[in-house]
């Protein structure tokens, strides 16, 4: 028996009429447990899908089957159809006392086709977007493309063509809340899509009326209403079915040794802002990884964290560039599928991965600030309208923070003094500044640091390893009179800290050698009080340890030691 494995779009699942909590649809798991409890064979998937001998419309490369009986099958109307509905309807009367119904349904598709009769503007609005997400999937990143062979799903699967179903997705495999989902391959077979015909779970059809009726799907965040927008729902969905497909070419043992992994629908969902950005459906999952306060890229499954941290796919866009997705699945092709492996063979090195996860944890501690979709740091144009992520803060006592594998921290500063954190099992941390809405951020390489309430919006650290947990521990600081180096003594290496007891202090900082010379001036980082030494002068040359002396003018020098 072959093994079904199902994929849904990300899209938001949610009762019109009142702000019901949001639901993923993931057939994913439930699937799992049905082929745990008792495995679905090909029988099961020929009778779901292929009842109905409907239409076909064929382009370049799918096969995009649909059918108009009056049953669950049957799709929305929409205005522009209002002549197909009208003659769909008049070959209803013709064959409605046929029996079977299904013979009677076929009969009336047959035909439509044999009139000539145009295919809905639903059908043809997916085609093009299938279409789209080909080229792009396949002649702009030059992925590896889904055969297109036999499939066992269809009573009239196209050879050649990758074969798409479009119906009622919770009536034909009873999931309720799932408008999208991607058949893996095997053997001979090529992977099969099915997509939903109306957007409305609980759907149902008034067999007197033909009226189509259920709850329409609608992403709270963006107030779509998918079963009216439904050219948006199309857009969205097959941009994240279609790459399930592409996916299979590389990796199809989701099953094997739990290896099931994160990258399937975050990189799906990350795909749909290329291809479908005005839609915006991502943001409907945002509350799920900002809204707490660690949540790891390893979280699988159909949990709605698994969606939102598609914005990591994102941030590797625009990090990296559009092709950075193409390595790491060949390197899932090869290793076994092995994700944590993948992701550093596909950035290039374990150093470049911890660098770039500990970046992605600064650019999200600005989300949901004004001025954050434009800033530098920014690699989304929404971060402006995110929700704010949750905060941890230092106390007067030290505090311990567990860091899971893959999870990242953003720790608030204290209104005055400083926090002092220290960390094992992390390779660095970021420092995150505002001043009004421009935004800044500064690597701090060593432990234990400062991070200080003026100008400053977080010290986001994040624990870059896939596999072993980190810890964080912070302490406030008593407030130093006047200027404090940290640390002190400080290695050669990376940079040294100063900051201030004066709030919002906006003077040069000078540092002078032991002999007395002046090497350095600084400028204070945006939002005043805190500045940053390279063991440079001011002709950017690397300056050797020993004893210096540093402060602002009119008040003491203090001794500041560098150690090889």
């Amino acid at each position: 028996m072959r093994t079904l494995l199902l994929f849904l779009a990300a899209l938001s699942v949610a009762a019109a009429a009142q702000d019901a909590p949001r639901r993923h649809g993931c057939g994913t798991s439930r699937q799992l447990e049905r082929i745990e409890a008792s495995p679905i064979g090909v029988s099961a998937r020929t009778a779901a899908g292929g009842t109905l001998a409907g239409r076909v419309l064929t382009t370049a490369h799918f096969a995009i089957h649909y059918t108009l009986g009056r049953n669950l099958h049957r799709p929305a109307w929409d205005t522009s159809d209002a002549s197909l509905k009208a003659r769909h309807d008049s070959l209803y009367l013709v064959h409605q006392a046929a029996s079977p119904a299904a013979r009677r349904d076929s009969l009336m598709n047959a035909n439509l086709d044999a009139l000539g009769a145009p295919h809905p503007a639903f059908v043809t609005a997916a085609a093009a977007y299938l279409e789209n997400a080909w080229s792009y999937y396949g002649d702009t990143l030059g992925m590896r493309m889904p055969d297109s062979n036999q499939t066992d799903f269809f009573r009239r699967w196209i050879s050649g063509k990758f074969n798409v179903e479009i119906a009622d997705i919770d009536n034909l495999q009873n999931y309720d809340g799932t408008y999208g989902l991607t058949f893996l391959p095997e053997g001979p077979y090529s992977a099969t899509m099915l997509l939903d015909n109306d957007f409305l779970y609980n759907a149902s059809v008034n067999l007197a009326n033909g009226a189509v009726s259920g709850t329409p799907l609608v992403n709270a965040a963006t107030s779509i209403n998918y079963n009216t927008e439904w050219d948006k729902g199309l857009a969205v969905t097959i941009a994240h079915e279609f790459y399930h497909a592409v996916q299979f070419e590389y990796a199809t043992s989701a099953t094997a040794g739990g290896r099931f992994h994160s990258w399937y629908e975050l990189g799906a969902v990350g795909m749909e802002e290329r291809l479908a950005p005005a839609v915006n459906d991502y943001r409907g999952y945002l509350k799920d990884v900002l809204s707490v306060k660690q949540v790891s890229l390893l979280t699988t499954g159909g949990s709605n964290a698994n969606y939102g941290n598609g914005i990591f796919h994102i941030f590797l866009y625009h990090a990296l560039g559009k092709a950075f997705d193409v390595p790491i699945w060949e390197a899932l092709r090869v290793n076994g599928n092995n994700l944590p492996a993948a992701l550093v063979t596909g950035v290039g090195s374990q150093a470049r991965w911890d660098s770039l996860y500990a970046a992605y944890a600064a650019a999200v501690s600005i989300a949901g600030r004004p001025g954050a979709g434009a800033s530098s740091l920014a690699f989304s144009p929404d971060m402006a309208v995110w929700p704010k992520p949750v905060f941890d803060s230092a106390v007067s006592t030290a505090t311990s923070l567990s860091l899971s594998p893959l999870t990242y921290r953003l720790v608030a500063p204290v209104s005055s003094g400083a926090t002092q954190a220290s960390y094992t099992g992390i390779a660095g941390s970021w420092r995150v500044s505002q001043s009004g809405t421009a935004f800044s951020s500064q690597y701090l390489a060593h432990s234990p640091v400062p991070l200080v309430p003026n100008g400053a919006i977080a010290l986001a650290v994040a624990n870059a390893s896939a596999s072993q947990t980190a810890t964080l521990s912070l302490a406030r600081a008593a407030s130093p009179a006047g200027i404090s180096a940290f640390p002190n003594p400080a290695r050669d290496s990376g940079s040294i800290h100063f900051y201030s007891s004066a709030s919002g202090s906006s003077a040069s900082l000078y540092i002078v050698s032991e002999s007395g010379r002046r090497v350095a001036l600084l400028a204070p980082e945006p939002g005043g009080s805190f500045w940053t030494w390279s063991f440079r002068d001011g002709q950017n040359r690397k300056l050797p340890p020993g004893v210096y002396h540093y402060g602002l003018s009119g008040e003491t020098p203090r001794t500041l030691v560098v150690l090889p």
